[in-house]
């Protein structure tokens, strides 16, 4: 069988499905971001650093080698004109605008921030503090960015997360991982999102 050369494929917009009438202009930005920085990795791997990584911790003003998913999820809501937490490279510090995934409907889901980690025992308010969930068992142990929901046949739900770990490799955890990577959402311990609404100016 011989080999053809082809034309190039049409070119698409990076995160097409964001297109759609019922996302918005800042939700496009929150998504398309992220979904640009995807397969950006540590170097060496288990580091916590890489040039591009080292450029994102001094920004957050944080120590190099540090924790990096809350420092990716700041730099892309930065970048979209939202507002972030004072001390957006911790997790907790995002807790207080945690909400119910199932209080938001479908399409405003996409763009929102997701939260990882242990659940407390107390409701949270707007009058909530992280030292006070904290004292109260809420432990925010990472971070990423819902970039899709997929809704028919079945849910598919797309996250997009810096210092994503991967099952199976020597190293790293879920939540101290090596790369920005978007795959399904299959973590059990979701503690809810945190909607860009609440973060936009």
């Amino acid at each position: 069988m011989p080999l053809i050369l082809k034309p190039a494929p049409p070119s698409t917009v990076l995160g097409d499905w964001m297109d759609a009438p019922h996302y918005t202009a800042r939700q496009r930005l929150i998504v398309r971001q992220a979904l640009e920085d995807s397969n950006k990795h540590e170097d060496p791997l288990g580091s916590n650093r890489s040039p591009f990584i080292d450029a994102l911790t001094k920004w957050a003003g944080s120590p190099l080698g540090s924790y990096w998913c809350a420092i990716w999820a700041g730099s892309i809501y930065a970048a979209a004109g939202c507002r972030v937490p004072q001390i957006f490279p911790s997790c907790d510090a995002w807790l207080p605008y945690l909400v119910d995934v199932k209080s938001l409907p479908h399409a405003e889901r996409v763009g929102c921030a997701i939260l990882y980690g242990k659940r407390g025992t107390t409701a949270i308010t707007p009058a909530s503090t992280v030292e006070g969930l904290k004292l109260n068992g809420w432990d925010a142990q990472h971070i990423g960015i819902l970039t899709n929901w997929i809704r028919e046949p079945y849910d598919l739900v797309l996250t997009t997360e810096g210092n994503r770990g991967y099952a199976g490799l020597p190293i790293g955890t879920p939540n101290n991982g090596i790369a920005i990577d978007t795959a399904p959402l299959n973590r059990k311990d979701v503690l809810g999102l945190v909607p860009w609404k609440v973060l936009a100016p």
